[in-house]
């Protein structure tokens, strides 16, 4: 534990933590093969409305030229038609449209990493299960050692209790073990079907038909800066700074251009008049109206504050599980090991008749059992890792 609490140590003064692996998470979370036809057109379709909704945001300040045609046939001898077009159109809101195009940008940015993060999360689950039915298949085989193991112990156990070796009550905790490990089988072939119910609603495609990607943990202020929380976070602040620069211009002088065209189609006569109208709201709800988006504002930042600090302990937090599976993982490499040196021993003693060939049989089970509990640790590391490039744009 001494070591572990000085390495933590080290991690909170260290910028760069580095493992060693095959990188391929720049192209993990880019490729949506993984998910089922319908979540990717869902998303997609959530791209194409984001975008259009942003254009429509960008000229929103622009107003409609107003087109309207009258007749009037109840007040007169002959129906009067008369054809008016009206145009009044802000071109100075004291900041207003500036700031309604920044609005529209940062809303639109928001809005496709909201989506983007919807994506990852998808793609993550699937990937999760991916990982967790390669483990579940590693049990299964891990299972059926095991259950050879307890047979070829209660055999032992039957034959020592026969010729009066034992008693009886070895026999039976070795039975009852045996009928633990098939139990133990059956559950293990619940979770698959599981596992696989929950896969098949994220994807259309047999799991087999995927490979399981190898992650590596690369500089850990770079994770910081990628961190998609975070960039969202601050686009939120961005977006709000605008809303609230928006709020403030509706209460601010206005100057707009005004252009008026009538006919009246009897007479054939036309009019028009064109100018400048300059205005000034006064409205009681101002104060209000511009002190709450001020304090929506001033929230954001706070939570973006709150969301790179919560982000931060995540990051760490994960990096001292992967740190604690690589103890694992050494500790079973070196378990394995000394199998195999007693597995030589026991070779040596079964070609003297000093050990039968169901004891080298156990022995060489156990091992095997070992090295796929070292691909289980090897799969939980990837979980981690999984876990941390989720986060990252």
């Amino acid at each position: 534990m001494k070591d572990l609490e000085d390495w933590i140590k080290l991690l909170s003064l260290s910028k760069y933590i580095m493992l060693v692996g095959f990188i391929s998470q720049l192209t993990l979370f880019a490729n949506d093969d993984i998910l089922s036809p319908n979540y990717k057109k869902d998303i997609d379709l959530s791209i194409k409305k984001i975008n259009i909704d942003g254009s429509k945001q960008k000229i929103d300040w622009i107003n409609p030229i107003r087109v309207s045609y009258e007749k009037d046939s109840l007040n007169s001898l002959d129906d009067i038609e008369t054809t008016t077009i009206s145009i009044n159109q802000p071109i100075f809101k004291s900041g207003g449209i500036y700031n309604a195009i920044k609005y529209s940008n940062s809303f639109k940015q928001y809005q496709t990493i909201d989506t983007t993060i919807r994506k990852k999360l998808l793609i993550k689950d699937a990937t999760i299960l991916l990982y967790q039915l390669k483990i579940i298949d590693i049990n299964l085989n891990k299972q059926r050692l095991l259950i050879k193991n307890s047979q070829i112990d209660t055999k032992q156990k039957q034959e020592q209790v026969i010729n009066g070796i034992l008693d009886v009550s070895f026999l039976n905790d070795s039975i009852i073990k045996l009928n633990q490990n098939r139990l133990q089988l059956s559950n293990l072939n619940i979770q698959k079907q599981n596992l696989l119910n929950k896969f098949v609603n994220l994807t259309s495609q047999d799991y087999k038909l995927f490979k399981l990607p190898k992650l590596s943990l690369k500089n850990e202020q770079k994770l910081l800066d990628s961190n998609i929380y975070i960039q969202k976070s601050k686009l939120d602040v961005e977006s709000k700074k605008y809303m609230k620069n928006m709020v403030l211009s509706k209460y601010l002088p206005e100057v707009s251009l005004t252009y008026n065209y009538n006919k009246n189609h009897n007479t054939n006569i036309d009019n028009t008049n064109s100018g400048i109208r300059v205005s000034i709201p006064l409205d009681i709800k101002s104060y209000y109206d511009t002190q709450s988006s001020k304090i929506s504002y001033l929230k954001s930042k706070l939570n973006s504050n709150i969301v790179k600090e919560q982000e931060k302990n995540y990051l760490k937090y994960q990096i001292k599980q992967i740190f604690i599976i690589d103890n694992k993982l050494k500790i079973q490499s070196d378990t394995i090991d000394y199998y195999n040196k007693l597995l030589k021993q026991m070779r040596a003693l079964k070609k003297n008749g000093l050990k039968t060939k169901d004891d080298l049989e156990i022995l060489n089970n156990s091992k095997d059992i070992a090295k796929l509990d070292l691909e289980v640790f090897k799969l939980d590391k990837q979980i981690k890792l999984l876990e941390i490039y989720a986060r990252t744009n």
